[in-house]
């Protein structure tokens, strides 16, 4: 078996744990591990899981990494899907989502990232749209009713498709690209509450390592654990000794100063000290290159590890 599988197996039981008993498509890579009708049987017994293989699908077996979300989800048997990531533990039972007031009203429900859309990205100039600040979305779990956004979800298909050859040029990767698709065609979605981080405590400082999804209901609780540092090994031997809550996510006001034209938010960007480096390509302008807000910090270094608190800035 591979590492994401071991991963994927805590998280179900997880959720069985919480007391969830919706029914669960557990996709894979055509892990040999799961292929017995021994384990077949064995997944069904322990609570509706059913096993689906990349591998069976049109174009599974050649996706990797980030594909691999977006093939999950265009071809589920469900019409209304909560995805989760493997690395990511649901902390409480998330089934009252499907009948909150924001998903009835909208049909989808995203969770933020740690990082704005540039407004000076080219992603402004495909949709037509003057550029605006909105909060990248962290896809690690996301919930979506296909009987509302087919369109949605078949457009951000085809945009992680072509991402090698465009898309991602001017994207910070899928989790772009759901905007660019949703903003594309005027689709509702509605923002979960604000992210919060987990992590250890090193030499007084702290040192995070796995986004904490908010409940619609208490954004105070946690609903969603994506541990997306060092996902499988700990090697750093990093623990749970600190929370950091970020009670708002706001613009702080060099962001702002650079609102008024795309060189003055290169300045912003080359001046801040948010921002340790930058490349502009000569042929667009990108949000990988041009994003602001938030910047998440990677240090070879984990002792030295820490995150600044009263901004929304994250140290992996």
């Amino acid at each position: 078996h591979n590492s994401y599988t071991v991963n994927a197996l805590l998280a179900i039981a997880q959720l069985r744990w919480t007391g969830c008993s919706l029914p669960v498509e557990l996709w894979h890579d055509n892990d040999p591990a799961l292929m017995s009708g021994e384990v077949v049987d064995m997944m069904d017994r322990i609570g509706s899981v059913t096993l689906r293989n990349f591998y069976d699908v049109p174009g599974g077996a050649r996706a990797k990494t980030y594909a691999l979300t977006l093939l999950a989800l265009v071809n589920t048997r469900f019409a209304e899907v909560l995805y989760i990531d493997g690395d990511n533990l649901p902390m409480t039972d998330p089934t009252a989502l499907f009948d909150s007031a924001p998903y009835r009203e909208t049909g989808a429900i995203f969770w933020p990232d740690f990082y704005l859309v540039s407004p000076w990205a080219s992603f402004w100039s495909l949709l037509g749209e003057e550029p605006a600040f909105e909060w990248a979305l962290e896809v690690g779990q996301l919930l979506v009713n296909f009987n509302v956004h087919w369109r949605s979800l078949a457009l951000t298909s085809y945009f992680v498709r072509h991402g090698p050859r465009f898309y991602y040029s001017i994207s910070h990767g899928e989790c772009e690209l759901f905007l660019l698709a949703w903003f594309a065609l005027k689709a509702p979605y509605h923002l979960a509450p604000y992210v919060s981080l987990a992590g250890d405590v090193r030499q007084g400082s702290f040192c995070g390592h796995t986004m904490l999804q908010a409940n619609l209901e208490l954004p105070w609780e946690p609903m969603f654990a994506h541990r997306s540092h060092d996902t499988f090994s700990d090697s750093a031997g990093l623990r749970w000794r600190g929370l950091k809550r970020f009670q708002d996510l706001y613009l702080s006001p060099i962001v702002e100063k650079g609102r008024g034209s795309i060189d003055a938010w290169r300045d912003m960007l080359t001046s801040s000290a948010y921002i340790v480096s930058q490349r502009f390509p000569d042929s667009l302008v990108t949000s990988r290159d041009l994003r602001g807000g938030c910047r998440v910090t990677w240090l070879a270094d984990q002792s030295q590890c820490s995150c600044v608190d009263g901004v929304a800035r994250a140290c992996w």
